[in-house]
Formats: C-alpha cells, sequence, structure tokens
C-alpha cells in the first residue's frame, strides 16, 4: 500500500519502503492526532461526524516517548515587527 509522508526530500529520499511503511502505521494514527473545529458547530454535531468520518480508524497503542517540556519561552525581541509575505499572497500579515 502506498503511503503518503511530508518531510524534507533528502530525508524521504532516504527511505525504503520497510522504512516509510512504518512511519506510516507509527503516526499517522487516530491515537497521534489532533482535530481543530472552528465554526457555527456545536460538540454533539462535532462528535457525530468524527465518528462518522474517523470512527472505523483503530489506534495504534504503541506507547509514546515523554514529551520534554520547553526550558526557555523567553522572546528574544518582542518589540521587533516581523511582516509575513509570498508572492502567491495579496495581503501580507
Amino acid at each position: 500500500m502506498p503511503c503518503r509522508l511530508f518531510g524534507w526530500r533528502r530525508e524521504i529520499e532516504q527511505l525504503n519502503d520497510t522504512d516509510a511503511s512504518a512511519f506510516y502505521r507509527r503516526y499517522y494514527a487516530p491515537d497521534n492526532a489532533i482535530l481543530v473545529v472552528a465554526g457555527a458547530v456545536t460538540p454533539a454535531e462535532v462528535i457525530a461526524l468524527a465518528k462518522t468520518h474517523y470512527g472505523r480508524l483503530r489506534p495504534t497503542d504503541n506507547p509514546r516517548s515523554a514529551l520534554q517540556a520547553a526550558q526557555d519561552l523567553r522572546v528574544i525581541n518582542h518589540e521587533a515587527i516581523e511582516t509575513l509575505s509570498d508572492a502567491r499572497v495579496y495581503q501580507p500579515s
């Protein structure tokens, strides 16, 4: 079964089918997913839709590594203005 991976080209090029499939099975699973919902919906509507679209997917039950909390969350220069732009976007942010 072909799988779709996202990552840096140099990393993906080094994978073989076995590596790619193992990565896909480990990380592309409901127990490693976050569902973000926006809009005028109720929790009941969201739960019903989630069960319809994702209910048949089974978790991997692979234990995850413990996350290490960030040690330093200070902003280096919070007064500097940063403008993000791209030729494909009309309104920079």
